[in-house]
């Protein structure tokens, strides 16, 4: 006789933050016009900016005052950036058309405010990361390291095999703890976007929406982050690969070259930046729901559905 069986915890925080990865995706493709203007809106000046500091980095105070400034307006644009995806994308989950205009938009105090959270709460993730960082490359690279001495007795193939499941493992954590701390950023920002609350208690939200559920978190911060960094990676590669070597071979100048090669790689990041900020809107929307209890009828529904799956005889 069989007896019903409920899915784990832990099954059922992976099957979620797989369900935030696909839905964001989803969300993307079917609105990706919209969150491309939003991100060129934002990104082209800087990169423009970036492009002439390269430009007369032969006069050097210039250029000094030049990248000054445009280090200080990163921080106010990114947050507008953020701000933008969120709202577009809660209009897309509500079946709304984005309208890019309505995205737009914070009183000057409250853009302070979230400029000062925004810097303090980078300084800490960046403490923890590179804390994790340093730790999990410490392991990686002694475990590596006495694989590659082990099997270099045995044989070159092993070696070299082992030596590049130690760079992959590296690369793999660097991106799983940079991605995951770029989410946490983002969806700390959440708030300052979708709430209408006095700025004072902003900040604490903030914090909040970081640590409820941290365990949750943790597990759509690091397969997020992951997802991102090797989209990121597979995009700019594609782009070089299939668009920028081939006229690159065919032209001779070498400003030229390093400006297509710039743009090629500037389009393929911008292809997918988006996703980030979308997955930790879903994060946060959802979490959200579930904590104000919208979504109950959801959740007993799964429930009943889990009971009728026959478990083992």
């Amino acid at each position: 006789m069989s007896t019903p069986r409920a899915r784990s915890p832990g099954n059922a925080r992976m099957a979620d933050a797989l369900a935030i990865l696909d839905d964001g995706v989803a969300i993307y493709r079917g609105n990706v016009a919209r969150y491309l203007i939003i991100t060129l809106i934002w990104i082209v000046p800087f990169a423009l900016a970036i492009l002439l500091i390269v430009a007369i980095a032969d006069n050097g105070w210039l250029a000094f005052v030049l990248g000054v400034v445009t280090l200080m307006l990163m921080i106010p644009a990114l947050n507008m950036w953020v701000i933008m995806l969120a709202r577009a994308t809660r209009m897309a989950v509500a079946g709304e058309p984005i309208r890019i205009r309505a995205t737009f938009g914070m009183p000057a105090p409250r853009a302070l405010g979230m400029g000062c959270f925004t810097v303090l709460y980078m300084l800490v993730i960046q403490l923890i990361a590179s804390a994790f960082s340093t730790l999990f490359f410490c392991i990686v690279w002694i475990a590596g390291l006495s694989a590659i001495g082990i099997f270099a007795n045995v044989g070159g193939a092993f070696a070299g095999l082992s030596a590049t499941v130690t760079l992959g493992g590296s690369y793999t954590l660097s991106a799983a703890i940079s991605g995951a701390a770029a989410a946490a950023l983002f969806h700390a920002l959440q708030p300052w976007a979708l709430e209408d609350i006095p700025g004072g208690q902003l900040f604490g939200r903030g914090v909040d929406t970081t640590t409820h559920r941290i365990g949750y978190n943790l597990i759509v911060w690091l397969l997020t982050g992951t997802v991102y960094a090797i989209m990121i990676a597979i995009a700019m590669v594609s782009i070089g690969i299939f668009a920028v070597i081939p006229l690159v071979d065919t032209l001779s100048t070498s400003l030229l070259n390093q400006a297509i090669v710039a743009v090629a790689w500037l389009i393929g990041f911008i292809l997918v930046v988006p996703l980030m900020p979308i997955w930790m809107t879903l994060l946060y929307t959802r979490k959200h729901n579930a904590r104000a209890g919208g979504d109950l009828g959801l959740r007993v529904a799964r429930w009943r559905a889990t009971l009728d799956q026959p478990g083992p005889p």
